[in-house]
Formats: structure tokens, C-alpha cells, sequence
């Protein structure tokens, strides 16, 4: 559990570490190495989308449970917006994972 838990961090720090490489690099006019670093993290992402479909519904979850009731409408706006915009085999995962998590 420890080992996946820090993939998870190192997987974070790589991303951030490449949208901050990317922005930087086109700021700078290094649009190769800019366009490069969005490929990577692409691929990065792509190879993690739905560990992170999983932690951005978890957060949404947790937002909605512990908010106002302004909070809450905005919370089920979110996750429903964020459901309908997955492919089908994105959301298809996204259950599958949540059912395995949850048990549920």
C-alpha cells in the first residue's frame, strides 16, 4: 500500500512538473521543448486517468459532505458534469473502481 501511495505522489510531482515546464517553456518561446512536455504529460496522464477519475470524484464527494447547501447543489453539478463528459469505458472504469474502493 505504501509503494502505491507513493507512485501516486511521484506520479503528481512528475505532472505538476511538466504543466510547469510546459508553461514556462512556451513563455520563453522554447515552443519544441513546450510542445514536447505536453506530449509527455499527456502520456502521463493517460497511463493514470483513472486513478485520477477516482481522486476527483473522492474530492468532489468530500466537498459535497461537507458543505452548505449551496455547496452541495454545486457538488452534484460537478460530479454530474464530470461523469457525462467520460467516454463510456472512462466511466465504465470509473464505476468498476469505485465498486472495488467502496465495495459498494
Amino acid at each position: 500500500m505504501e509503494n502505491k501511495k507513493l507512485e501516486q505522489m511521484s506520479k503528481g510531482f512528475l505532472i505538476a512538473a511538466l504543466i510547469r515546464y510546459r508553461e514556462l517553456a512556451k513563455v520563453a518561446g522554447r515552443y519544441k521543448l513546450s510542445e514536447w512536455a505536453n506530449v509527455k504529460l499527456a502520456q502521463v496522464a493517460a497511463s493514470s486517468h483513472v486513478s485520477e477519475d477516482v481522486q476527483l470524484q473522492n474530492a468532489i464527494a468530500v466537498y459535497h459532505n461537507y458543505s452548505s447547501n449551496g455547496g452541495r447543489i454545486l457538488a452534484e453539478e460537478l460530479l454530474r458534469d464530470f461523469r457525462s463528459t467520460l467516454r463510456d469505458d472512462e466511466l465504465e472504469a470509473l464505476i468498476d473502481a469505485t465498486v472495488e474502493t467502496t465495495g459498494n
